[in-house]
């Protein structure tokens, strides 16, 4: 059967959980006698960077650079370049590429990776499945000005079968979108950091910390984390909190600075490894998001064995389990009490470590890949 995966996601997201998920689903980590294609002619992703079968994306990408003008670097070469490729649509050409694998008619099964609708009028016959991986744009619309919701509505009436990351998702696309539950299917992603191929890194870290992992968009929720922390961090110097994702914005220095705790914050840029370093030596991760289509940074906590405080809303608690203490994330309160109890246990901290490996076993991507195979079957 002869499967194809267009370019959408990996042309915008250098790294990120989308891309991943499929990455890992046309990089199956086991044999499959499915012909598995990716429409993509120019990308920056790293995840198809590191991909035995499709790396040579990234080469031609990073080759068109080298041998640009001449084939060798000289003063100003990249300044050129970048004016250059501003004149050209990468955006199109994927697209085009895209379009054009469709026609060709050697399609059984089509699988967007997001929402633009570029290819209805060139499908004809061939079954299309579509991927919801949350409803933020719909349950959180002050936050967003774009025509996600339009696009992605448009593309669940005319899939032939959606695909929800989880219960939750799948219940807000039946509630928000009226979409009968016989159309969709639930399959469940996994964790994206892997032990085995884990490389020690040397990252100068604080004895104790608390770590807030991705963006701090307002839905995540940061805010409320903030203000209720700070009473712990200004009683006990000694204990920091570390960031990923983007680096602190001046109106969030001016915070830490107001409440006297600047010094109790470190912002760090974190690769697979150091990231598996940060939540492995991290006293708890605490991801007090109000909504999640998933929440794929859960099961990596599980994985490096940190304890888990999560919220009590949405996916979250589907993928828990018993595994997390889960607070209300609208009380601040609420969120103090349970991060003040985890930093002052070691014997807490150590009972969800263990119940975190017990539950990282019901999620992996074998599972998750085999599901998705098996659905394409079917259509």
């Amino acid at each position: 059967m002869n499967i194809l995966y267009d370019h959408q996601i990996f042309e915008n997201q250098n790294i990120g959980g989308i891309s991943r998920y499929f990455y890992e689903l046309i990089n199956p980590g086991f044999k499959t006698n499915h012909n598995l294609k990716l429409s993509l002619k120019k990308t920056h992703n790293l995840y198809i960077k590191q991909s035995d079968k499709y790396s040579y994306i990234f080469n031609n990408t990073e080759n068109h650079y080298k041998n640009f003008i001449l084939p060798f670097e000289f003063k100003g070469k990249h300044t050129i370049y970048s004016k250059y490729i501003s004149f050209i649509d990468y955006q199109n050409i994927n697209k085009n590429n895209s379009v054009r694998e469709l026609k060709k008619g050697k399609t059984d099964i089509f699988h967007p990776t997001y929402y633009d609708n570029y290819f209805i009028d060139n499908i004809g016959k061939i079954p299309f499945v579509l991927t919801v991986y949350d409803m933020i744009h719909e349950k959180f619309v002050q936050y967003f000005a774009d025509n996600t919701t339009e696009l992605k509505k448009n593309l669940c009436k005319k899939a032939t079968k959606i695909i929800a990351i989880s219960e939750s998702t799948k219940n807000d696309l039946v509630e928000l979108f009226k979409i009968e539950e016989s159309k969709i299917e639930v399959i469940y992603l996994a964790n994206s950091l892997n032990t085995s191929g884990y490389i020690k890194v040397n990252l100068k870290l604080p004895d104790r910390y608390i770590l807030f992992v991705g963006s701090r968009l307002a839905y995540k929720n940061f805010h409320r984390f903030y203000n209720s922390i700070i009473p712990i961090l200004q009683s006990d110097k000694d204990l920091k909190v570390i960031c990923t994702g983007s680096n602190f914005s001046e109106k969030e220095i001016e915070l830490f600075k107001k409440s006297n705790i600047e010094d109790s914050f470190i912002h760090f840029y974190a690769n697979d490894n150091e990231l598996f370093e940060l939540y492995k030596n991290a006293l708890c991760f605490v991801f007090p998001s109000l909504y999640e289509g998933f929440g794929i940074p859960t099961l990596e906590a599980f994985m490096a064995k940190c304890p888990v405080i999560l919220s009590n809303t949405s996916s979250m608690p589907e993928v828990g389990g018993d595994a997390a203490i889960y607070i209300d994330p609208y009380n601040e309160n609420d969120i103090y009490e349970k991060i003040n109890s985890i930093v002052n246990s070691k014997a807490l901290r150590d009972e969800y470590i263990t119940k975190g490996l017990e539950q990282l076993k019901k999620f992996n991507w074998e599972k998750c890949c085999k599901e998705h195979y098996t659905l394409y079957e079917k259509l």
